[in-house]
């Protein structure tokens, strides 16, 4: 079975450095690589790719938002003849200001409906470190001398 020895970096030039390291005493440059492990419950933040926070907590969130826009709208829809009957005789009124109430019903809606307490938040993921990470793939000859590179280099764990 393969060994493989990772450490975690602050930054990335760190990582970098202690590579070129790695890379120029006793280890093949396709033994060690460098790249980022994303927090937890991070997924597709970017259109092409990358994280953003999810967890179960939040999904049913989207079923409040959908509940808070149609009380919002009728909140907005009473606040509008209010306004009429207050000597506001603007359409305007009629329109800005249900749509105004459905919006701030959606935004409570969905932060009123998420449970708050997401599972993922608990146990072995709680302990997941992420950040720049360099692995190396290491025999029994190189192992010591990876280990001691890495915290050498100031990698916050190994």
């Amino acid at each position: 079975m393969d060994t493989i020895i990772a450490g975690r970096f602050s930054t990335l030039e760190q990582a970098e450095r202690c590579a070129q390291q790695l890379r120029g005493h006793a280890m093949h440059r396709d033994d060690v690589k460098v790249f980022f492990l994303n927090p937890p419950g991070q997924h597709a933040l970017f259109w092409l790719g990358g994280d953003a926070y999810a967890d179960s907590a939040a999904r049913p969130g989207g079923i409040g938002a959908l509940e808070g826009v149609g009380v919002g709208a009728i909140v907005g829809l009473v606040g509008a003849g209010l306004l009429y009957l207050g000597g506001l005789h603007s359409p305007l009124a009629w329109i800005g200001v249900p749509l105004v109430g459905g919006y701030v019903g959606a935004l409570c809606g969905a932060l009123g409906r998420m449970d708050g307490d997401a599972p993922e938040g608990h146990g072995a993921l709680r302990e997941c470190e992420n950040g720049v990470v360099l692995a190396a793939h290491v025999t029994r000859r190189t192992e010591t001398f990876a280990q001691r590179t890495l915290l050498a280099c100031g990698a916050l764990s190994v």
